[in-house]
């Protein structure tokens, strides 16, 4: 439920059920295009994990004020689907 649902929109929508990411959109710019992509979180280690979560500095993702206990059930949870 944490990962579907953690505080607004679930980590699902962008980094798919599985962690391994999703192309969210693409676009052009002059002759190039652009995709934009939720990256696949299933490789981070724990620290680079946490740092992602508890960072304000995304172009994309919110904040989610989630506690250290909710990162390490993520994090788990993520590494169980491996």
């Amino acid at each position: 439920m944490l990962y579907k649902n953690p505080r607004g929109i679930g980590c699902h929508r962008c980094h798919g059920e599985s962690g391994r990411g999703l192309v969210l959109g693409r676009y052009k710019e002059g002759n190039e295009t652009v995709v934009i992509k939720g990256p696949d979180i299933t490789a981070l280690s724990y620290k680079k994990f946490y740092q992602a979560l508890t960072s304000t500095n995304h172009k994309l993702m919110p904040y989610y004020f989630l506690t250290n206990k909710e990162i390490k059930t993520l994090y788990f949870y993520l590494k169980a689907k491996r």
